[in-house]
């Protein structure tokens, strides 16, 4: 019965998180244009992903695998390793300044605000990464849908943080609105705070404060040293993390590559396309009403012409599509995806305003 109720909130969460996501990714195609999209959804994700993929996918991972829940000695050890991950982030966070992501910020919304931005972002990559112990707390103690309501608190937090940021931005100035890369990193800030703090109040609840800081144990080898982290587990640990940079490249290459080579206002087409593969149930629901542009899209050219008109517009999504090969938008029909666009992003990215 609590594997299945902690299913449940998984799945609830899931589906909250990916409803909340696409209300605010809608808010924002609509209202910003391409290049806030890509910012938001290429730029801060893979800056989250360089930051904490090492935390969440490394120590975490060992942590899980040592400490099967209660207390004692494992609860030490998962701890320990889990506490790790506030270090591993201010070292990506290190390299990530080194490397110069974030430097196209300038010209979308200034140096000194792009400066600002930078420092919350990493101050709230720092919060997250030090919510890992209570996550694996959490975790291992069978406190799922705790740890469901808190993290769908979080994102509740951040979606009205960034909204409400948005607007007032948008309001003062509408022609070039000053102040959205502040406003999406406060929200991201809003929701590693919300969360830490509601995810140790879920594990106080659980455990005393106290046991969930880093902290010296007996070794099980000898009995009697005291250690942090036994010899066996800093190898495993280093291990799973050289796997985990190794899963980093192969998940977020694209993105890598995306953001060195094409400009803002691409990346925001991209993400845009790639985030439609969300909307294949929608497109059940928007199906009939397709039927009857589907039949002059789908028409035969006129005669005298050997070949449709390819809109040439830079940044036609479905043009990007048919260059991107992107077979399982490709099986749906044309009008089908430029009404959803339509509908739901407005006509600058859509095929039907030409």
């Amino acid at each position: 019965m609590g594997l299945a109720r902690g299913l449940g909130s998984l799945l609830a969460l899931q589906l909250f998180s990916r409803v909340l996501s696409f209300g605010l990714n809608t808010l924002l195609a609509r209202s910003l244009g391409p290049e806030w999209y890509g910012f938001a959804n290429v730029q801060l994700q893979l800056l989250g992903a360089s930051v904490l993929f090492v935390p969440k996918e490394g120590f975490r991972r060992v942590a899980q695998r040592v400490y099967p829940g209660g207390g004692g000695t494992p609860l030490c050890r998962a701890l320990n390793v889990a506490w790790l991950s506030v270090p591993a982030a201010g070292g990506a966070l290190l390299l990530v300044a080194a490397a110069g992501v974030g430097g196209g910020w300038d010209e979308l919304m200034g140096t000194a605000e792009a400066s600002q931005a930078l420092l919350i972002l990493a101050l709230a990559a720092v919060c997250e990464a030090a919510c890992e112990p209570g996550w694996v707390y959490a975790q291992a103690n069978s406190l799922l849908p705790q740890r469901a309501f808190a993290e769908g608190m979080a994102l509740v937090v951040k979606a009205l943080v960034a909204a409400l940021l948005i607007v007032r931005a948008t309001q003062r100035s509408a022609d070039k609105p000053t102040g959205l890369g502040l406003a999406f990193a406060c929200a991201q800030l809003a929701y590693s705070l919300c969360f830490l703090l509601l995810l140790n109040v879920v594990a106080a609840r659980h455990a005393p404060t106290a046991s969930l800081w880093p902290r010296r144990f007996v070794d099980g080898d000898d009995g009697r040293q005291l250690c942090w982290l036994a010899p066996s587990m800093w190898r495993v640990t280093a291990e799973t993390c050289a796997q985990a940079i190794q899963k980093y490249l192969l998940t977020e290459g694209e993105r890598l590559i995306l953001v060195a080579t094409l400009p803002m206002s691409s990346q925001g087409s991209y993400a845009l396309v790639t985030n439609l593969g969300s909307l294949v149930g929608m497109t059940t629901c928007y199906r009939p009403i397709c039927l009857t542009p589907e039949t002059r899209e789908c028409s035969p050219c006129p005669d005298g012409d050997d070949e449709p008109e390819v809109p040439s517009r830079p940044h036609d999504v479905v043009h990007r599509l048919r260059l991107r090969q992107c077979t399982h938008l490709r099986s749906w029909a044309p009008c089908t995806t430029s009404l959803l666009l339509t509908a739901q992003h407005g006509c600058s990215y859509s095929l039907l305003k030409r």
